[in-house]
């Protein structure tokens, strides 16, 4: 599933969500042989959606957290990367898709020094024209399936969530192709006001031969505008570039974001614990979170334990976390006060 969504309906305000699949990881195998390399690889992709580019560049930890790869997996699973062939070739590589564990890698980047983005993630709205032998239009999936798959590779890479306009009678009144192509920029403020963002991605995409292609992205966050721009490559490298740009124009604003958000003294109290091997999974489950910082243990009772949390983030950001949550389900009776009341699922 790609992990970018056309918007159906407006809201007057859209929030953070949280990112699915932010710690998996895919790579190519051809043999079991080779396994422990391809989990490498999938980790270092996993790793693009957690740290920036300068993060990274710090080679001798990363070797240090990649050399470990297979301590933090999780679980794996073998997929058919060509779906569509149905006949089996032995020496055919497969792809290895491995969910890794986010408290064990996530405690494996704190102890290198590193800080993390995490799963709550803001929306980006993307504006993106495509002119091709000389006609201008607007992104749209239904005509441009190769479009489509190029930008929800390049947005699962990262760890992002696109928004598109509607494109309906109100975005046209608004908005022409050419006010977004020539870039005028207050008209493409004003157009994207509808869909409540902070961040608007706008892409301009030419065809110069018949694999080449020249795009221009500009990049509104906040009062701030970034440009950047690639000539003579491939579409798909068109659309990861702009990926990317916005990936490591994000990143350093959310991660200082979430460091110096910090509420304390939230309790949460963990009800059907029956021994320390569930109270031990509930911690480190909690600790997993992305909007968690700390985990401390205050009552410890046959059926229940109450944790004490400190956050990055906030008590609704934590809710809204548990209410997709599969591991911690609300309880069936009422909090006690002052404390968030939940339900271990085994």
């Amino acid at each position: 599933m790609l992990s970018f969504t056309i918007l159906l309906t407006l809201q007057s305000n859209v929030f953070a969500v949280e990112i699915k699949n932010i710690y998996q990881g895919k790579a190519n195998i051809e043999n079991q042989g080779q396994r422990n390399e391809a989990i490498n690889n999938a980790l270092q992709g996993v790793l693009s959606k957690l740290l920036s580019n300068q993060a990274r560049s710090n080679t001798q930890a990363i070797d240090a957290i990649l050399v470990d790869a297979p301590q933090y997996v999780q679980q794996y699973r073998f997929e058919n990367p060509n779906p569509s062939e149905t006949t089996k070739n032995e020496n055919s590589s497969q792809l290895l898709i491995v969910d890794f564990n986010p408290f064990a890698l996530n405690t494996a980047l704190k102890s290198h020094g590193f800080q993390t983005w995490g799963t709550d993630r803001p929306e980006v709205l993307l504006w993106l024209v495509v002119e091709d032998n000389r006609k201008r239009q607007v992104f749209a999936a239904d005509t441009m399936p190769k479009l489509e798959t190029a930008i929800g590779n390049a947005v699962e890479s990262k760890g992002l969530t696109l928004l598109f306009p509607l494109m309906d009678l109100t975005d046209r009144r608004q908005l022409s192709v050419n006010d977004i192509w020539l870039g005028f920029d207050d008209r493409i403020r004003q157009a994207s006001e509808r869909y409540g963002v902070d961040h608007i991605l706008v892409g301009r995409l030419s065809r110069k031969t018949t694999n080449k292609w020249t795009v221009d992205w500009k990049f509104f966050q906040q009062k701030k505008i970034d440009e950047w721009q690639a000539k003579s490559v491939g579409r798909d490298q068109a659309i990861q570039i702009g990926i990317d740009g916005v990936f490591e124009r994000m990143i350093p604003a959310y991660v200082s974001k979430e460091l110096n958000i910090v509420a304390s003294g939230i309790e949460i109290k963990i009800s059907g614990i029956t021994n320390l091997s569930d109270a031990q999974q509930v911690e480190n489950h909690l600790k997993s979170l992305s909007t968690v910082q700390t985990v401390e243990w205050l009552t410890i009772q046959p059926k229940f334990v109450i944790f004490r949390l400190t956050l990055n983030g906030n008590e609704e950001q934590l809710q809204q976390l548990l209410a997709t949550d599969e591991k911690l389900a609300p309880a069936l009776f009422g909090e006690e006060s002052g404390v968030l009341d939940y339900q271990f699922v085994p």
